[in-house]
């Protein structure tokens, strides 16, 4: 594998005997990466980890090899479970440095430049308030076993604004800073809309190997040395005076591979600017096309909708969640999802499922 997503929570604002709540694990090579940690997912995460181990599937999703800690927005519904978890991370004695994220608005940015204060008019849910009161609640070095480096984004803007707990002081930073541990891994939001400051989180990563056309040498009778040379990356001048370069012998470039998860959005509000096509979209679908008035109105998408800004963003793969319990099967919505999506690549997840990207780009779908 290269790119994992762990599923914890499928559910809407509102669990279901079934369905928990916003939650969810990125997997690269370099790192992990939390997304959206909804009430009791502490909890989920110990369970979730424990099925790996009595299952013997050989997934690993440690806490320390966690480096960041992303919002799609302020709503509890996939906040409520941050601060109890950092907690639970330092009564292991963690020490890894960890990165937290999430969207704010434009003018919360500039009031915390101008005065230092989160402006009244600010939504109860904004993540600068949350940020705040869980600052308040011990989510600072003076309680927590690790350093954390807290940022509050304007993805709109491009602003990046650091935060420290102890004295609220904030500093603009000049570009989006990335988890410790990421080389060839990159972390990137991109704006969506929502009835709160809200963003999708886009975890890339880009191979560097490449494999060596052994084939195409031995046709040219290069000799054993001169092979060895070009395999690690040295070009090689023959005897003619000829110079053969060693990425012409290089049979698999360096492939990027993508997954972009949509927190709660309007349908076709994924700012596409700048993006390429994601290897996997994870989108919410919290309501069927007969509410679709709901979900205009909650500023929410339809499992179509869903699809249709799959297809406007050109992702390769679509995964399903973030259902509405007036959903009561998933097959009511399935034949909707094909309507606009055709019998291309679609999973409609479960909680503590898994998917899988292979290095060749495919999806696969995994279950206990």
């Amino acid at each position: 594998m290269v790119l994992q997503a762990h599923i914890l929570g499928t559910s809407s604002a509102r669990p279901t005997l079934e369905r928990d709540v916003s939650g969810m694990v990125l997997s690269s090579p370099e790192g992990l990466v939390v997304i959206d940690p909804g009430e009791g997912f502490q909890r989920r995460y110990a369970t979730y980890r424990k099925q790996h181990k009595l299952n013997k599937t050989g997934e690993s999703i440690r806490p320390s090899a966690i480096t960041a800690l992303c919002f799609s927005h302020g709503h509890l519904d996939h906040t409520w479970g941050a601060l109890p978890w950092l907690q639970s991370l330092s009564l292991e004695n963690r020490s890894t440095p960890l990165t937290v994220y999430g969207p704010t608005s434009s003018e919360v940015i500039d009031s915390l430049l101008n005065t230092g204060t989160i402006p009244d008019e600010a939504s109860s849910s904004d993540l600068a308030r949350q940020f705040s009161m869980w600052f308040d609640l011990g989510a600072n070095s003076h309680y927590l076993s690790f350093p954390i480096q807290w940022i509050l984004i304007d993805v709109i803007h491009q602003r990046w604004l650091e935060i420290n707990p102890l004295n609220r002081e904030v500093k603009l930073l000049e570009t989006l800073p990335q988890p410790t541990m990421f080389k060839s891994t990159l972390l990137k939001p991109y704006a969506t809309q929502h009835s709160v400051p809200s963003c999708a989180w886009e975890l890339s990563f880009q191979s560097q190997k490449t494999s060596f056309n052994a084939d195409k040498a031995i046709l040219m009778g290069l000799s054993a040395h001169q092979q060895q040379q070009l395999a690690t990356g040295r070009d090689i001048t023959l005897d003619d005076g000829i110079t053969l370069q060693a990425s012409s012998f290089q049979t698999s470039p360096p492939q990027r591979l993508s997954i972009l998860v949509s927190g709660d959005t309007a349908e076709q509000s994924i700012s596409s600017e700048h993006m390429q096509p994601p290897t996997l979209l994870l989108h919410e679908a919290t309501f069927s096309e007969q509410n679709v008035n709901l979900a205009h109105h909650h500023l929410h998408s339809t499992a179509a909708g869903a699809a249709r800004t799959a297809n406007a963003i050109e992702a390769q793969t679509l995964g399903l969640l973030h259902f509405s319990n007036r959903i009561k099967h998933l097959e009511e919505i399935k034949s909707e999802v094909i309507e606009v999506w055709g019998h291309r690549p679609c999973f409609f997840l479960n909680d503590d499922e898994w998917l899988t990207i292979t290095k060749d780009g495919k999806v696969q779908h995994h279950r206990f």
